[in-house]
């Protein structure tokens, strides 16, 4: 919360005598305008590169330390969703978004569309008050009532999810039709989400295309970053690497997490570029540095391998807590590898358990084996075939070919159950489909059992 004291200095200044009143009037204009060019920014005209996002959050940040109040839920919402190069910081956003409301947003949106959409938000998020999704609804049916674009398209995803108001995916698609065809950008990429997916409307992937692609021209970063994702998949496209990338790096250069960590991939996989894990780990580092927690575990797993880097579990461990912090299951079956193996860290089963149970009441398979390994060799814990098996059944049934072989182990040496040559070879089966070598030949050793 560094920016606090800056704040309250500001405040304290405004709550000041400013000479005249045609003095305060000109203050006041003064910053509402700059708010009013920042939503602009923000959300686009309609028009080829209307908006610049960084420009905006500059103007909020100008118009927010002189006091304006929607401006300070601006900077909150950013840094709660971590747009704008923003690292995503509960702290930051709660503390913003508590000086918007100090500062008088209720009483500003009573007269401004935008202001009950801005107030909505920290409703909807529950930033410096009460989450309150009925009462986020209720500022934002107002707001669209005097056709605030931005409150249709919010509007439209409370209607989408049914929160706060009765589920009505005619009503989400309605309103994000209203404000696309006035064309907000948000409207457009959203609305091309539901038309991408079937939701609420027949799928239609062209048509989603179409509409990505008018918020895209605008500059809508999480539009380019959609775009380039269809070019990957050659879903409604052609397959083509080198435009995703295109898209990719327009959204990646306007600090979008998501296509920072995209355009990783794309080098770290060789897709339309020449592989290189030193370009690939520099993208994974901005979006890391942004809060991306799948670029942070990816970072942890190019420490952890020595991919491109020198390896070096110390760091390793250090990405892969910034993931696992966030509720990343990926990282959190990491980190409980590296202390079952003691790589980095002094070896402890019993901190390893820990982790992996985070990742697999998360549904993650390899952690569920490696749980079953923990009770199966009594590290850690009391060894306890049953529950073993138990853990590698929830593993091999998610897929997991090495739990499978495991399961399939089990079954064959009788431990904790009767032996059973049918089960064996039915789970040694199962992993020997997905390439297991260590499957395939031990059924051909059991073969006639």
């Amino acid at each position: 919360m560094k920016h606090f004291g800056v704040l309250l200095t500001a405040l304290l200044s405004l709550a000041l005598p400013l000479g005249s009143a045609e003095g305060q009037q000109s203050v006041d204009t003064a910053l509402e305008s700059d708010y009013k060019a920042g939503l602009l920014l923000l959300g686009g005209d309609g028009t080829p590169a209307s908006i610049d996002v960084i420009q905006a959050i500059k103007l909020f940040q100008g118009a927010a330390a002189k006091g304006h109040p929607a401006a300070m839920a601006q900077l909150a919402i950013a840094y709660s969703d971590g747009t704008a190069g923003f690292t995503k910081d509960n702290g930051e956003a709660q503390s913003w978004a508590l000086q918007a409301i100090i500062t008088g947003i209720e009483e500003y949106a009573k007269t401004s569309p935008a202001g009950q959409a801005d107030l909505a938000a920290l409703y909807w998020k529950g930033l410096g008050v009460s989450p309150n999704s009925v009462k986020a609804a209720r500022l934002l049916e107002a707001a669209a009532n005097q056709r605030n674009l931005r409150a249709e398209d919010m509007l439209g995803s409370l209607y989408q999810v049914g929160d706060g108001v009765a589920k009505d995916l005619n009503m989400a698609r309605d309103l994000r039709e209203r404000a696309a065809n006035s064309g907000f950008a948000s409207a457009q990429l959203h609305l091309g989400g539901m038309y991408a997916k079937g939701d609420g409307v027949e799928r239609d992937i062209t048509t989603a295309r179409q509409l990505y692609e008018k918020a895209a021209i605008q500059g809508d970063a999480p539009a380019q970053n959609a775009l380039g994702a269809l070019y990957i998949s050659g879903n409604g496209v052609e397959k083509d690497y080198g435009k995703a990338r295109e898209w990719y790096l327009k959204a990646a250069t306007q600090e979008n997490s998501d296509a920072q960590f995209n355009l990783g991939n794309l080098y770290r996989l060789g897709h339309g570029v020449e592989r290189s894990y030193k370009v690939a780990r520099e993208w994974y580092t901005k979006a890391a540095n942004h809060g991306d927690k799948d670029a942070q575990n990816g970072l942890g797993n190019f420490y952890a391998t020595g991919l491109g880097v020198e390896k070096d579990y110390g760091i390793a461990r250090e990405w892969y807590m910034k993931a696992a912090n966030q509720g990343d299951a990926n990282a959190e079956w990491s980190l409980g590898c590296l202390y079952a193996n003691g790589l980095g860290v002094e070896q402890d089963y019993r901190v390893a358990r820990e982790w992996h149970l985070k990742a697999a009441d998360q549904g993650h398979a390899s952690a569920q084996n490696s749980i079953g390994a923990l009770y199966l060799n009594g590290r850690g814990v009391e060894k306890d075939y049953r529950i073993a098996r138990e853990w590698y059944t929830k593993a091999a049934n998610n897929g997991n070919p090495e739990a499978q072989f495991n399961l399939g182990s089990i079954y064959l040496n009788g431990l904790g159950v009767e032996r059973d040559y049918e089960k064996a070879r039915e789970w040694f089966g199962k992993a020997a489909n997905q390439g297991d070598r260590d499957a395939s030949n031990t059924l051909k050793q059991i073969r006639g059992k």
